[in-house]
């Protein structure tokens, strides 16, 4: 079995947004590295099957998507870093996790590249 190939960080951001014919929105798995730059925690490989970024979800029907419980925090810690987080909606459990561009390993089982 040949190994897919590497894709870039803007290709990769470019299959993050895709949607359908339907205008809705393709889900694609997701391997990231957890980091947490206030506790200076993390290091746990996460991996996600079928997930679509969360700023997408508002276009799915509602009962496909379940109700958002907001965090206990209400800012980003560092302000210049908001846009190297994304939130990643799963809507099989309905969580959104969020995560570091720069710590995605794989994307649709290719190996990201910056």
């Amino acid at each position: 079995m040949d190994a897919l190939p590497p894709i870039r960080l803007l290709d990769a951001l470019a299959l993050m947004d895709k949607h359908d014919t339907r205008g809705v929105p393709v889900p694609f798995s997701v391997i990231f590295c957890t980091y947490s730059r206030t506790r200076k925690t993390g290091g746990i490989i996460v991996a996600m099957p079928s997930v679509i970024r969360a700023r997408n979800a508002k276009n799915l029907r509602l009962d496909q998507r379940r109700e958002y419980v907001p965090s206990e925090r209400k800012e980003i810690p560092v302000p210049g870093l908001r846009s190297d987080i994304i939130r990643l909606y799963d809507p099989a459990t309905g969580h959104i996790r969020s995560c570091y561009l720069r710590f995605i390993v794989e994307i649709n089982q290719r190996q990201l590249t910056y």
